[in-house]
């Protein structure tokens, strides 16, 4: 039982990052078992493959004990000094922000890079020192990583060019905080023109970070897309699931969430006839720009029998249309 469940947990830790040739395993789980499509962080059945390996490892132990005492004992022994706790440097823990400090959405620069997890620790820092004071922040995580970091990583990796910028605005940031070191001579060239051209603005400095304000900083929500949407129907277990694509054609920049679209879809028969229509939320968030390659994807459906085609609406408008495969 140890085994099998061990074993079985270490394949589970993997979550989508196992694939067998072109064959993910988790996706089974996905579409068959009620919330695994939204579990956050899958590595974490690797706590239950360090329980098991515990418990055998203790039926080991006593099997030696049983048998030969002196080599038991001298693995427990090992064990123990294997397990000798060190002196380990604490880091200290850093005053919160004061509760007026700052206001609106905020980033606190530079935005994570890299998937390390020491690229994360200032990340952590402001998340924690922003907690009393409220403070809402574009930073962040909790164990998943949605498309919409991803993607940031790679937009704010110029900062401050326009790409960063007009992402920063459909997000509603209102307040830009980095170190006082942190940017280079090219880079601090740059902030310099965009506080003569007024793009940016001086806000309150922190001990130890400098702040300015993004005006005319308003939250993009993709409902305010009035453009074409491409749309594709993939059918695979447990039914069907629609991808939505804008095709967006100027430098415009919406945020999608579930909160932000409310769209429906509607099955026809090969006559045109009207099968049914349900109501959903696109699962996830994302930014949706010229260039990026994000669908937006639907829950599973469904659909009713003999349906043909599926439409996607929005209100009264038509987004499109796909044919069942």
């Amino acid at each position: 039982a140890l085994l099998f469940s061990g074993a079985a947990a270490l394949l589970l830790s993997f979550g989508p990052r196992l694939i067998l040739g072109t064959w993910q395993p988790y996706e089974i789980l996905r579409r068959h078992l009620p919330g695994f499509e939204n579990l956050r962080s899958p590595f974490r059945f690797s706590l239950w493959v360090q329980v098991a390996l515990v418990l055998l490892a203790a039926l080991a132990l006593d099997a030696l004990w049983r048998r030969r005492r002196t080599l038991g004992l001298a693995a427990g022994l090992l064990l123990l000094l294997e397990l000798f706790p060190r002196p380990a440097t604490l880091a200290s823990i850093p005053p919160p922000y004061p509760a007026n400090a700052l206001s609106g959405v905020t980033v606190f620069l530079p935005y994570p890079s890299r998937s390390a997890a020491a690229a994360y620790e200032p990340a952590v820092e402001a998340m924690w020192r922003s907690l009393p004071a409220g403070i809402r922040l574009v930073n962040g995580y909790s164990g998943y990583f949605p498309v919409l970091n991803s993607q940031l990583k790679t937009l704010l990796a110029a900062f401050p060019d326009q790409a960063s910028l007009r992402a920063l605005a459909a997000l509603g940031v209102q307040t830009l905080c980095w170190p006082p070191a942190w940017p280079d001579e090219a880079r601090q060239a740059r902030v310099d023109a965009l506080l003569a051209a007024g793009r940016l603005q001086p806000a309150a400095r922190l001990e130890d970070a400098v702040c300015y304000r993004l005006p005319g900083s308003r939250l993009h929500p993709a409902g305010e897309y009035r453009g074409a949407w491409a749309v594709k129907a993939e059918r695979a277990a447990p039914g069907v699931r629609l991808r939505a694509y804008a095709a967006i054609p100027d430098e415009a920049v919406y945020a999608a969430f579930p909160a932000a679209l409310t769209w429906r879809a509607r099955w026809l028969s090969q006559d045109g006839g009207v099968l049914g229509e349900r109501e959903f939320s696109p699962l996830g968030a994302a930014l949706l720009y010229r260039g990026s390659n994000r669908w937006l994807r639907s829950p599973w459906f469904r659909p009713p029998e003999g349906a043909a085609t599926v439409q996607l609406w929005a209100g009264d408008a038509l987004l499109g249309q796909a044919p069942l495969p």
